[in-house]
């Protein structure tokens, strides 16, 4: 079945440090056990601004274009599988098109830098 993208929710986040997160990503990637969030739990502190969630980039196989979509653990199938592959349905696409994954990207927590630039 096709997924979209366009819901979103609170999700159970893992960073780095293995500390649980609550943060908002698309209710599709959400529930998808391949990203590797969980079920939002009310002892989760909200993640803060500036925090740059890890994640893959997928690309179109007919136009090119490219998609950043985040991952919840860095384990996750989405993230450590080599030649992940994703059906995504697209606004007026009825059955949705198999994105590949062409790349992944890594956690980045916010620094005091970034908020105070000297």
């Amino acid at each position: 079945m096709a997924k979209t993208l366009s819901q979103r929710n609170w999700f159970r986040y893992t960073d780095e440090n293995a500390d649980t997160l609550s943060v908002q990503v698309q209710d599709v990637l959400g529930k998808n056990v391949d990203f590797g969030f969980a079920t939002v739990n009310a002892a989760d502190a909200v993640a803060g601004k500036g925090l740059r969630l890890r994640g893959i980039y997928v690309k179109h196989p007919t136009d090119g274009r490219v998609r950043f979509l985040p991952c919840g653990t860095g384990v996750c199938d989405a993230y450590s599988v080599l030649g992940y592959s994703l059906n995504i349905k697209d606004e007026g696409d009825a059955t949705g098109v198999t994105w590949t994954k062409t790349g992944r990207r890594g956690e980045r927590a916010p620094s005091p830098y970034d908020r105070y630039p000297v």
